[in-house]
């Protein structure tokens, strides 16, 4: 789990986030994501180059089903809220900011 999962990670904070990690379904990765009712706030995703468990081939592909405004790349593990979280925080920070300016 670790390796997949927190890679860059701490050993404390793998077995914290470990012990907390239920079932999720499949179907969420396979299917596309349609907007109901459309929105003008700038869309984002995040890639993570070293997530082990989802390849960054694969989510290239998840993302290039859907239309972004910004691709933000990250090289991180699968969890950059616990191995970059500061890191992960300024681009979410960004991504509210261009929200804010539309």
């Amino acid at each position: 789990t670790r390796a997949v999962f927190y890679g860059d990670c701490s050993r404390e904070d793998a077995a914290w986030a470990a012990a907390r990690l239920r079932p999720d379904p499949l179907r969420a990765l396979r299917s596309r994501l349609v907007m109901r009712r459309p929105t003008t706030l700038p869309r984002g995703y995040i890639e993570c180059t070293r997530d082990r468990a989802i390849s960054i081939g694969h989510q290239r592909a998840m993302h290039g089903r859907t239309s972004f405004d910004r691709i933000i790349t990250m090289e991180s593990d699968h969890s950059p809220f616990l191995s970059a979280p500061a890191e992960l925080a300024g681009h979410l920070g960004e991504m509210a900011s261009l929200a804010e300016t539309d």
